[in-house]
């Protein structure tokens, strides 16, 4: 029997006993989770648990792709990484573009599952149904474009790297996982996982394509898709700048992370804007069947800043700009290249500095425990950090067990800006109030991707009221309804992550509807999908997630928000005088989930919902 859509099968590595087998994927996972993040936020619940140590031979790595990536779905090669997290022994995982989820479909699967830890360094290489685990000491201590290139001119120069860098190797806390050399994976030390088990890299080459039920309908559907997303404003913003063109967006409306959120805007903004780092674009980049391309090939040809790479993302620019000081285009492209390189998650890693930063400002760290001065706008002194922390060298390895661990040993805990241990985005939720309550609800802590609840800036009042039922939803700093928004959003999130569509299409570009989504998905795998069972799989697959966090202790006290946002006004002109009044938008929230007033899922939410735990 054919697997539309789906591949049908899983592969299961074994690291310690370097064993490798195929299982077929459970109905469950493709019908009742769809594919994707879906899956595997299942699979790690079943495997893991409150005993589970992240960075034990106990932990699992599983790796998913849904049942439209690597087709002619606009927008269809995203992959989402899931593990235990280092950061905060809960959930963690990383939803990443490129074209290495593609070939992973192509190679004939649905899932990689990960257990056990290797003795000696070591990468998997995959080639359709052949896989094998094979020595990687020769890449180990190497950074991520180095290993990349070496790997594929060792397997397959046409093959996908998923590689970790010496961040990764050496068990850092804000280490990711890349693949095509820029697109990262794993917020939530996903990169420590892999190191721990002497995971270097998963290479891998697929020839055999997807089987789609109907393929005419298929194709009309897609390309109709494609001409509704293109003529959404939206896309022809990010066509041009990328997600850079979210700095002034932010700044104006007070929303900008500035001196580690200290403010919402940067007096400088005119130097880090979208403009500012256009002139430094070569050509576009796109990920896989993308009609988009956001990401830029970038480079700086002379200076002390002489670079090349792919981006920036607006986490890049606010992160190392604004948030740091820096109103260096030149410096801010050369610092990402160099975690790109290095293998560091780029927002966890610029919120450990601003923390310091700010930390060394007060008093709380000085030269003498640092090393050298700490001082916001200080290029120079970053880049040194940014090396310290991923070969764990001086303040480097404090820093390096993250950001809210460095402030429980020398204080300033007030003004770290995380909730559950993870830090958050480079956005101020004091200028967008449903943006605060996703923060705090989050399945893997402070992310603002789990729901990224545009809409209360980008809908009209009209279309607001028609979807959530009072146009106040579209007011940003309103925070009536934004308890619906954010769990319509977060369930539209989690449909797009298990089938395998990029975030921007499902939650920022409105062309791309739920409507879309289910013809894709009915023509892709011959059964039949409807919009409002779409958003019923994302409650599913949003309740599941809690769930683990329940089991791990998580209730009310834990969905909150940094002391700075919630009690201290924010004094930029785009939102001034503004706070994140949490508590009614929570009540709203867990009713509208049909969880209790502590935020565990009702068992007769459970029950509907056919969760089976």
């Amino acid at each position: 029997m054919i697997d539309y859509g789906w591949s049908g099968k899983i592969l299961e590595v074994d690291l310690t006993h370097m064993n490798i087998k195929t299982v077929p994927t459970p109905n469950e996972l493709k019908f009742h989770y769809l594919g994707g993040r879906g899956g595997n936020s299942k699979i790690l619940y079943d495997l893991t648990g409150t005993n589970t140590h992240p960075l034990s031979e106990e932990n699992v790595i599983i790796i998913g792709v849904g049942p439209l990536v690597g087709t002619f779905a606009p927008s269809s090669g995203r992959y989402t990484v899931t593990t235990k997290s280092p950061v905060n022994n809960m959930l963690c995982d990383g939803n990443s573009g490129g074209h290495f989820g593609p070939e992973l479909k192509y190679a004939g699967y649905d899932y990689i599952v990960i257990k056990g830890k290797a003795r000696n360094p070591t990468y998997l290489y995959v080639y359709n149904d052949e896989a094998e685990i094979r020595d990687a000491k020769h890449v180990w201590g190497k950074d991520v474009w180095e290993s990349d290139r070496i790997l594929k001119e060792e397997t397959d120069e046409d093959a996908q790297c998923a590689v970790i860098g010496p961040a990764g190797e050496n068990l850092v806390i804000t280490s990711c996982l890349l693949n095509n050399l820029t697109r990262a994976g794993g917020k939530c030390g996903v990169g420590a996982v892999f190191g721990s088990k002497k995971l270097k890299a998963i290479v891998i080459r697929g020839t055999k394509g997807v089987e789609i039920y109907d393929p005419e309908r298929f194709i009309e559907e897609a390309l109709k898709t494609r001409d509704d997303v293109l003529s959404d404003p939206a896309a022809k913003n990010l066509s041009k700048y990328g997600t850079t063109a979210w700095m002034d967006i932010a700044n104006a409306q007070g929303c900008l992370n500035t001196y580690n959120n200290q403010l919402g805007d940067f007096d400088e903004i005119y130097k880090i804007n979208a403009e500012a780092f256009y002139k430094f674009f070569l050509k576009n980049k796109a990920c896989f069947m993308c009609y988009i391309h956001c990401s830029h090939f970038y480079v700086v040809r002379y200076g002390k800043y002489k670079t090349h790479g792919e981006g920036p993302e607006y986490e890049a620019v606010a992160g190392f700009g604004s948030a740091l000081g820096v109103a260096e285009p030149q410096a801010i492209l050369y610092m990402n290249t160099m975690a790109n390189k290095l293998g560091l998650d780029i927002t966890t890693t610029s919120r450990a500095i601003s923390w310091a930063m700010e930390a060394y400002e007060r008093g709380i760290l000085n030269k003498d425990t640092i090393g050298f001065e700490l001082k916001w706008g200080d290029v120079d002194a970053v880049i040194e950090l940014i090396r310290m922390i991923a070969s764990r060298e001086g303040f480097g390895n404090i820093l390096a067990e993250g950001v809210y661990a460095a402030s429980k040993k020398f204080g300033g805990e007030d003004f770290v800006i995380q909730t559950k241990g993870l830090p958050h985005s480079a956005i101020d939720p004091r200028g967008r109030k449903a943006f605060g309550l996703a923060y705090a609800v989050a399945s893997r802590g402070g992310d603002h991707l789990r729901a990224l609840p545009t809409a209360e800036y980008a809908f009209s009042p009209e279309r607001a009221e028609k979807i959530f039922g009072s146009k106040e939803v579209a007011d940003r700093f309103s925070i009536k309804g934004k308890g619906r928004l954010v769990a319509w959003s977060e369930n539209v999130a989690a449909v797009g992550d298990a089938a395998g569509i990029c975030r921007f299409m499902t939650n920022l570009i409105y062309g791309f509807t739920m409507e879309h989504m289910a013809n894709l998905l009915s023509y892709a795998t011959g059964k039949s999908f409807t919009a409002d069972g779409l958003i019923k799989i994302g409650e599913r697959i949003v309740t599941l997630e809690r769930m683990y966090l329940v089991k791990h202790g998580v209730r009310r006290k834990d969905d909150t928000l940094p002391k700075r946002w919630l009690e201290e006004q924010n004094p930029s002109l785009g939102a001034r005088g503004q706070v994140v009044e949490l508590d009614p938008m929570l009540d709203e929230y867990y009713k509208t989930r049909g969880w209790d007033k502590d935020g565990v899922p009702t068992e007769e939410k459970l029950r509907e919902l056919g969760i089976r735990l």
